[in-house]
């Protein structure tokens, strides 16, 4: 081992000192090491510490080693901890007694020094295996999760704007020569929605997958953040115009920070794009800088739409859960942009937070540390 930090630690429980010296001696130089003679003190020790394993007297005075381990098996922080115990009995009925209690192994007295290394090295070995494959099924649910939502926004999403534009064609294909310029027309128009619908969330859907897998780099240069508000507001500016909704903006000047541009510009649109979806007409979004003490930058965008209840904000980042819902005007909500949002904001070492109340608005926000 190169450092302590590196070393498993390990405790210790037994009431003759002549055992825990041998037992330390043999150890420290492998091992990170706690020891105790009291069964209590090992139950509070083992609880507030968590070591990696624990070597075990069964016969103390007080509470035996096996009271010990069944209290911690009852405890679900220590439950998973491997404890080895010690003992002098060769009874059958006492080793089978301790794993039945939950021990991983036993180890008899008089110590054979090669028997404790061997047996605890396997047992730490073990150990970490299983915590990596708990890890390894942890990665796969979230793989899973994943697929999942994919499958939900292609079954969802895709598929109503597509057969509307599929349905819109085979019209116009049937029936253009028979239908007045006017219907013609709006049947055209509704179809440029439709497929701008699908561009949209193809757009969204394919760099969500970019950043999952981690295609999207990094990269930060210095900017206005004042103009670049400005910039997007201004792209937004014809959508918003439609539901005759003013957005401001309350910057100061000559804010600049180092930040990914396209990252940022994502997040910001997404903002307002659902901020403008869920307004009432003539309603006011108003765009917000605040910089702190320690050198972060929050962006807010806060609306005084139709707000979202406390259940459906704690699903809004969750991969496996869906909410969607319409606009003020029949606006069409993937549920894949605010996903988005989170995964940049988190790689340029931010977070997204949500306030909001049903019936008078919401307020959308990024953090991030690139105040300067």
């Amino acid at each position: 081992m190169d450092s302590t930090k590196d070393k498993s630690y390990i405790l210790i429980v037994d009431d003759q000192p002549q055992n825990i010296q041998l037992i330390g001696t043999l150890l420290r130089p492998y091992y990170q090491l706690s020891v105790t003679d009291d069964g209590y003190k090992a139950i509070s020790i083992a609880k507030s510490k968590l070591p990696d394993l624990i070597l075990l007297d069964v016969m103390m005075p007080e509470i035996s080693g096996y009271e010990v381990c069944e209290e911690l098996k009852k405890d679900p922080t220590t439950k998973d901890i491997p404890i080895i115990f010690l003992t002098a009995k060769h009874e059958s009925e006492d080793i089978v007694k301790g794993f039945k209690l939950g021990a991983v192994d036993y180890i008899i007295k008089p110590f054979n020094k090669d028997e404790i290394l061997v047996r605890i090295s396997t047992h730490l070995r073990l150990k970490a295996s299983e915590k990596m494959l708990i890890q390894k099924n942890e990665e796969l649910e979230l793989l899973n999760n994943q697929k999942d939502k994919f499958f939900s926004i292609i079954a969802h999403d895709l598929r109503g704007p597509l057969s509307g534009l599929v349905g819109l064609a085979e019209i116009l294909s049937n029936e253009l020569t028979k239908l007045p310029q006017e219907e013609a027309l709006e049947l055209i128009s509704s179809m440029r929605d439709s497929a701008d619908k699908l561009s949209k969330l193809l757009d969204n859907l394919l760099q969500w997958s970019r950043v999952q897998i981690g295609l999207v780099k990094f990269t930060p240069v210095s900017v206005d953040i004042a103009a670049l508000l400005n910039q997007n507001i201004d792209l937004l500016c014809e959508t918003a115009n439609r539901k005759e909704i003013k957005i401001t903006n309350d910057t100061p000047e000559n804010i600049r920070a180092n930040i990914d541009v396209n990252m940022f510009n994502t997040i910001l649109r997404n903002f307002l794009t659902n901020a403008i979806k869920f307004s009432y007409r003539k309603g006011t979004i108003k765009v917000k800088t605040e910089l702190s003490e320690s050198g972060e930058t929050t962006i807010s965008v806060t609306d005084e739409g139709t707000g979202i209840s406390k259940g459906n904000i704690e699903k809004l980042f969750k991969i496996n859960e869906k909410v969607f819902s319409s606009g003020t005007e029949g606006e069409p909500s993937t549920g894949l942009g605010l996903l988005l949002c989170k995964d940049l904001a988190e790689k340029m070492g931010g977070s997204i937070r949500v306030s909001s109340e049903p019936g008078k608005g919401s307020t959308f926000s990024v953090t991030l540390p690139i105040g300067q």
